[in-house]
């Protein structure tokens, strides 16, 4: 099983853009498997998240992380290994 960490945002420029193309598709298109366009940025972030949860679903989902946390999920042996 996978797993996805995900850290509060401020409202930049990016996240209001984002929030405003979400409310310009249609209820349908906003749930998994709806079509969008993948050239927006709600479309490329809701496709990248489909792909991830597909491969969480598969068991086959490795996430991306910084060397810093490569480094303690090696050597602090309370610290939960990452897959790979």
């Amino acid at each position: 099983m996978g797993f996805i960490i995900h850290r509060a945002h401020a409202l930049t420029e990016a996240r209001k853009q984002l929030i405003n193309e979400l409310r310009a598709h249609s209820p349908e298109a906003r749930k998994p498997g709806g079509v969008v366009n993948k050239q927006t940025l709600y479309g490329h972030t809701k496709a990248l998240f489909e792909a991830a949860k597909d491969e969480m679903d598969r068991g086959t989902f490795a996430p991306v992380v910084d060397p810093g946390t490569q480094l303690c999920s090696r050597t602090l042996p309370w610290y939960t290994r990452l897959p790979g």
